[in-house]
């Protein structure tokens, strides 16, 4: 399953390169652009299972730069109608 989220920071987000490499090393993240003087920046979640979803964007909530994570799609696929499709 996929998610899109935006997550907003307590401060302009070209002004946390740190923060942003740090959620980017996380397997599952993928960082959007970054634009200047704006402090939210669309990301990807990739999980297996809705339980992963949540722990995933838990992480991302409880980052202390952190204001707001806000779930915008998610899409749920399913793997078995895939294999036997």
């Amino acid at each position: 399953m996929i998610a899109s989220v935006v997550v907003t920071f307590e401060n302009e987000c070209d002004e946390q390169p740190v923060i942003l490499e740090t959620l980017a090393s996380h397997p599952q993240i993928e960082i959007g652009h970054c634009l200047p003087g704006n402090s939210r920046v669309p990301m990807t979640i990739e999980a297996e299972n809705p339980k992963e979803l949540e722990t995933v964007t838990h992480h991302l909530q409880d980052h202390p730069q952190v204001r707001f994570v806000d779930v915008v799609y998610v899409h749920y696929e399913d793997v078995s109608e895939q294999i036997n499709g």
